[in-house]
């Protein structure tokens, strides 16, 4: 799943929404189960009370959700297993 673009000489850039309400399963090194980029993206691994919303890794170097380029700082994250962020842009 993927939202926004930054862009280049032909396509002018643009945002958009990712809402995941079940399961994502990542398989293989490097995939991504969500991605976003550019300022006014919006990545959502579930978006109500109780939800159930989950992104299975099931090989090393799976990314669970890549966000790129400005997206928003202002990120909530709540977790009932491993959570690693790698790097904060």
């Amino acid at each position: 799943m993927a939202a926004g673009f930054n862009g280049n000489a032909t396509t002018p850039a643009f945002t958009g929404k990712v809402v995941n309400e079940g399961t994502i399963n990542v398989k293989g090194s490097a995939s991504i189960g969500m991605y976003g980029t550019g300022q006014g993206t919006e990545v959502y691994n579930g978006t109500s009370a109780g939800s159930t919303a989950t992104i299975n890794l099931d090989s090393d170097g799976a990314i669970g959700m890549y966000l790129d380029k400005k997206m928003q700082k202002d990120i909530t994250m709540e977790q009932s297993q491993q959570l690693e962020i790698l790097q904060e842009l």
